[in-house]
């Protein structure tokens, strides 16, 4: 699947700043471009979206990050997805202190309880700046 959504984290009570979004999807894949060495390759650690021009950041429609995720509106839990999504989990989360914090689990009256080291471990994901 096409690198072309991600799935962002932040705190229920934290504003997404999509500046600080935008720069960082925006480092991360000007990172990811082949360079002339021919020992550069592809890294599972990268954002590979294409041309930086090409970076517009929105929140998908209900319908699209159903069929993306397998989960409906306000249902919509971080592992077990439908397509691999490219994860960003806000650092304010990361940083917290007990380090956990509640997720969604599938279903709107369903919420996961993840350790943030596990969730880090388990997927990868990315750890960035991008609330206010």
């Amino acid at each position: 699947m096409e690198a072309r959504y991600l799935l962002v984290i932040v705190q229920y009570v934290a504003k997404l700043n999509s500046h600080k979004l935008f720069h960082f999807v925006r480092h991360q894949s000007a990172e990811s471009q082949p360079s002339s060495s021919p020992s550069s390759s592809s890294s599972s650690s990268t954002l590979a979206l294409g041309r930086r021009s090409d970076f517009r950041v929105s929140l998908t429609d209900s319908e699209t990050s159903a069929r993306l995720t397998g989960f409906s509106h306000n249902a919509i839990a971080p592992i077990g997805l439908k397509y691999p999504l490219k994860v960003i989990l806000d650092a304010k989360i990361a940083a917290l202190s007990p380090a956990f914090f509640w997720a969604g689990g599938g279903d709107a009256d369903l919420k996961l309880f993840l350790t943030c080291r596990d969730f880090i471990n388990h997927t990868g994901c990315f750890v960035a700046d991008i609330t206010n």
